[in-house]
């Protein structure tokens, strides 16, 4: 199933540039949009919980 979400979501992407008019198109937000999608998600990385719970709390 997620394949599946993956494919039709790379194919609506293509379609969605292919209608774009390049004179229309910011390219320093597009870049920065490519590079915040590129970058590893911070949901999938282990979240800390805070010092208290690493032992004993600092006095």
């Amino acid at each position: 199933m997620r394949r599946d979400s993956i494919e039709r979501w790379k194919k609506r992407r293509i379609e969605a540039l292919a209608g774009l008019d390049p004179s229309q198109v910011d390219f320093d937000a597009l870049d920065e949009l490519v590079v915040r999608l590129a970058a590893p998600s911070r949901r999938s990385t282990s979240r800390s919980k805070g010092p208290h719970t690493r032992g004993k709390p600092s006095i």
